[in-house]
């Protein structure tokens, strides 16, 4: 449930590209852009989950003494 949570927040916080409101934009995205923008929000959320699972290895290991 937090990862789920995590990720939703994640992609709020880094501005995932989204398909345009209208179908007259006449916007095209580069797909290279678009594939910069994904490969970046997929590493903040790799490594938001890794900070958070460092956070619960230390918190496991303050409160029983092992991990």
């Amino acid at each position: 449930m937090v990862a789920i949570g995590l990720l939703l927040t994640l992609i709020g916080t880094i501005g995932v590209a989204t398909a345009p409101a209208s179908t007259n934009d006449a916007t095209i995205q580069d797909p290279g852009e678009t594939s910069a923008m994904m490969t970046q929000a997929s590493e903040g959320i790799l490594n938001k989950l890794a900070s958070q699972d460092d956070k619960l290895n230390n918190q496991l290991v303050n409160t029983f003494g092992f991990y």
